[in-house]
């Protein structure tokens, strides 16, 4: 059995991850210098294909880029990233940066000068849906302008709607 480190539980000597690997191998019938391509890397990892790729822009697994753009892994290469995800025990598991959701862009507040809102900033305005909306512009209750596929509307006619209500 591998000694761990006292001092960092997760940090393994460099003959102690060896044996480890070896050990991991074995048992998952991996070959440590066979080369796998991406199909088989993904069914030994038991990940998607996507987040597979994924790790590898990001530098997290490393992996060969063999001729023209093929990619490829050695087993070593997959059983090492497998043992990095261990999570030791009483540890709190944290989510994969690759699984977790894009973070939302955050969107700039509606310039008080702009002369043009946007649907969107026009409803939230109003406080209103979009049938509604849509149904003030209609009535020319609302002016409007198309800009390619986009519905803008000016400003000064929803200043007049708020005044007039």
């Amino acid at each position: 059995m591998p000694k761990i480190d006292q001092h960092n539980p997760m940090t393994l000597s460099d003959a102690d991850s060896f044996e480890t690997l070896r050990e991991m191998a074995r048992d998952m019938q991996v070959a440590l210098y066979r080369r796998y391509d991406t199909k088989e890397a993904v069914k030994i990892l038991n990940i998607p294909e996507t987040e597979l790729e994924i790790l590898r822009t990001r530098g997290e697994i490393a992996y060969l880029l063999v001729g023209d753009n093929h990619i490829a892994f050695f087993g070593c290469q997959l059983l090492t990233y497998l043992l990095h995800c261990v999570v030791p025990v009483g540890a709190t598991p944290q989510p994969h940066e690759a699984l977790q959701p894009a973070p939302e862009p955050e969107k700039p507040a509606i310039h008080p000068e702009a002369e043009l809102l946007s649907v969107k900033d026009t409803m939230a305005l109003l406080g209103i849906g979009r049938t509604k909306l849509y149904d003030l512009i209609k009535t020319n209750d609302l002016s409007s302008v198309k800009i390619g596929t986009r519905t803008l509307i000016k400003r000064a006619s929803v200043r007049r709607l708020t005044e007039t209500v």
